[in-house]
């Protein structure tokens, strides 16, 4: 994982001239992407089998087409010196395969068993792997599928309806469960971190891929919840970002997150959902829409429910985060 230092240290660097490789790699200069898309075409070839990349995705002609992404694996390249690109490529896509060996090898159809390895992840929704009729998704964020999945020691994958009919549970007591199991084996980091003026935003961390899944879980993150709820972002798998709603400050903590949500969504690895929710008091997520203007300006556009509550908040009394 990049330290959370280092990726907001690099947000600066993300504002600049459009380059020419594609939209899915347009953190690489046209060169950078040139030597990527090379290693990704040499360790295929060596496959020996028909394949054929489009949209940032390698679709392998097995027995059954086989997709693999490479916007993951471009960003871990990112940070490490070209001489290693080629490696970190062999074990990424070596890994890969080792887990849908795993995957394919599990006996599913007992529960008792399954029941301990089930787990929710967040995707976004435009993620190419996320398929919503083979996999048990829920909605809990715009634009963000929360994913079903059994957690292996070396793997994850996605539950399927035809296993969840096995089963005869309700799905929503799958995911109670799969929630429960993230919480006891995937603790987060907890800090605050100061964006001027006396703001400070509340940051869970960690290198698992289950933090951003702590945002469907905040009841049991009671400090990172305000009297009126908070903000959030959960821009990748690494970070929920949250501030607690207490008074008319949240508006200062707001345009704050829509940039760092932004920059980190860019950056990744493992990004999610650059957008910016409102969690209620009552646990639901209503995303608050915004949009940078080329000059920089931010087009926030706030929904009534947000507003309303924005109208019995107090002015100006900026809450501190507790030790």
């Amino acid at each position: 994982m990049i330290p959370l230092r280092q990726m907001f240290d690099r947000l600066v660097e993300l504002f600049q001239p459009e380059r020419r490789a594609p939209d899915w790699a347009s953190f690489f200069s046209e060169r950078q992407y040139r030597v990527f898309m090379a290693g990704v075409h040499r360790y295929f070839r060596r496959m020996g089998k028909p394949y054929y990349i489009a949209d940032g995705v390698v679709h392998v002609e097995d027995e059954e087409v086989l997709s693999y992404g490479l916007q993951n694996v471009a960003r871990m390249c990112l940070y490490e010196p070209e001489r290693l690109w080629e490696v970190i490529i062999f074990a990424h896509f070596t890994g890969l395969e080792g887990a849908l060996e795993e995957g394919a090898e599990f006996e599913v159809k007992d529960f008792d068993r399954v029941a301990r390895l089930l787990a929710v992840r967040l995707w976004p929704l435009t993620y190419p792997g996320v398929q919503e009729d083979t996999m048990v998704i829920r909605r809990d964020l715009e634009g963000v599928a929360s994913v079903l999945v059994l957690d292996f020691p070396m793997s994850v994958r996605s539950v399927s309806p035809e296993e969840v009919k096995q089963w005869g549970r309700p799905t929503e007591e799958l995911f109670e469960i799969g929630l429960q199991n993230v919480r006891d084996n995937y603790t987060c980091d907890e800090r605050t971190l100061d964006f001027g003026s006396q703001l400070q935003v509340h940051v869970l961390s960690g290198e698992h891929f289950f933090v951003a899944t702590h945002v469907l879980m905040l009841d049991h993150h009671p400090h990172l919840l305000g009297t009126y709820g908070s903000v959030v972002a959960v821009p990748q798998r690494h970070i929920v970002l949250s501030y607690p709603i207490e008074s008319l400050d949240v508006l200062e903590a707001f345009n704050a997150l829509t940039q760092v949500a932004t920059g980190m969504e860019k950056e990744g690895p493992g990004s999610i959902i650059p957008y910016v929710y409102w969690r209620k008091p009552n646990g639901t997520f209503e995303r608050q829409p915004y949009r940078f203007e080329k000059r920089g300006d931010i087009t926030v556009r706030l929904t009534d429910d947000f507003f309303r509550m924005l109208d019995t908040l107090p002015p100006g009394k900026v809450r501190r985060s507790k030790p």
